[in-house]
């Protein structure tokens, strides 16, 4: 019969080392670990982060159904999608648009055409602003509307487009008809997914400069060096 083993006590020494031993391996485990989770996030951003967008590509989009600014033999067009509500855009439509409009729209340069692009999350009267300035349209003062629109952003809303339809000499009973009607619904949305599907829009305003991407309320001087870059391309 086989005599059992004798195993001395461990002495305090042996299993303080014996504890020392055993978090290093603990920790060590837990590095390997978490350098392999590392690892593999870096991997899957890798797989599937958006491609680095070429800042000389030009998008393909059309200018809408509504009234356009400037001559249609222009070499130059700037679509803008933006919202009646985004602030950025309306100081765009303040400040910077009528140096655009004198400097390049006046003088044949650049034809101009706004689109719709109502971020209905953050800006729930949006798309009804959208609708108004389309009702307004109809009896020939789109871009009357639109002015108006943005220098009274605080208060849109049914009283503010019946009130600026009559300050404008609109028909105001055909333009509350108009606006409740749902006519123009299918525009508005139209021209929100070309923005978003055409232009990879994701923010207002956002400008093509023939088909070049331009996002934000940006000062003239960044409007006028591109629209010089494209008379100057369009020449050689």
């Amino acid at each position: 019969m086989a005599r059992p083993v004798y195993h001395a006590p461990q002495t305090e020494e042996q299993k303080k080392e014996e504890r020392v031993e055993n978090i290093i391996a603990v920790v060590v485990i837990l590095l390997v670990v978490a350098g392999g989770t590392l690892l593999f996030v870096h991997w899957l951003q890798a797989r599937h982060a958006p491609p680095q967008e070429d800042p000389d590509a030009r998008y393909t989009l059309s200018v809408g159904v509504n009234p356009l600014l400037g001559s249609a033999d222009a070499p130059v067009t700037i679509i803008e999608f933006a919202d009646y509500e985004c602030a950025a855009c309306g100081a765009f439509s303040r400040d910077t648009f009528p140096k655009l409009k004198a400097a390049y729209i006046d003088t044949g340069k650049v034809q101009f055409a706004f689109r719709d692009y109502p971020i209905e999350a953050m800006h729930p009267e949006s798309s009804a602003a959208a609708v108004a300035a389309r009702c307004a349209r109809d009896q020939g003062t789109y871009w009357e509307f639109h002015d108006a629109l943005y220098a009274t952003q605080g208060q849109l809303g049914g009283q503010l487009y019946n009130e600026t339809a009559a300050r404008l000499g609109l028909n105001v009973t055909r333009l509350d008809e108009c606006r409740s009607s749902g006519t123009y619904d299918a525009e508005v949305q139209a021209d929100y997914l070309e923005g978003l599907n055409q232009g990879r829009v994701s923010a207002t305003p956002t400008f093509f400069i023939n088909g070049k991407r331009l996002v934000g309320n940006q000062p003239f001087e960044t409007f006028q060096a591109m629209i010089e870059a494209e008379l100057q391309r369009l020449k050689s």
